[in-house]
């Protein structure tokens, strides 16, 4: 897979959509210049996740983008979607790149330097550091 452009990475939240849809508001950063989206919606049940990242998956492609299934690699290989992004204390990245394969782009959230040695080791593509 070639290489991402995460200089502006969106993360979604449906809740903060302020009475648009989702579909609205990824399309409107996608226009903008979004060119990752990471679909973290993790109160969403299985089926309507999993329709949700297809929908986001073709738009996202429609503009040379990739999508992320957070923290769901069945749901990211169901969809079709360009990867999975997991937190630290989640499926291990070896353990995720099993189910997806060598194609996928796998993501874990660190929250100290140990945490990114180690995802880093297990095979994650690209680390987000963050305090929470």
């Amino acid at each position: 897979m070639p290489g991402v452009d995460f200089s502006l990475y969106l993360v979604t939240d449906r809740h903060q959509a302020r009475g648009r849809s989702l579909q609205d508001v990824v399309s409107a950063a996608l226009r903008a210049g979004v060119r990752a989206v990471q679909l973290r919606e993790k109160d969403l049940p299985t089926r309507p996740l999993l329709a949700l990242a297809r929908e986001l998956t073709d738009l996202a492609r429609s503009y040379g983008a990739r999508v992320l299934v957070n923290d769901r690699a069945d749901v990211c290989l169901a969809a079709g979607s360009d990867g999975t992004h997991l937190p630290a204390t989640g499926l291990r990245p070896a353990a995720a790149r099993r189910v997806l394969g060598p194609g996928c782009l796998i993501g874990v959230s660190a929250h100290s330097a140990d945490e990114a040695v180690r995802a880093e080791t297990e095979g994650a593509d690209f680390i987000v550091l963050g305090p929470i």
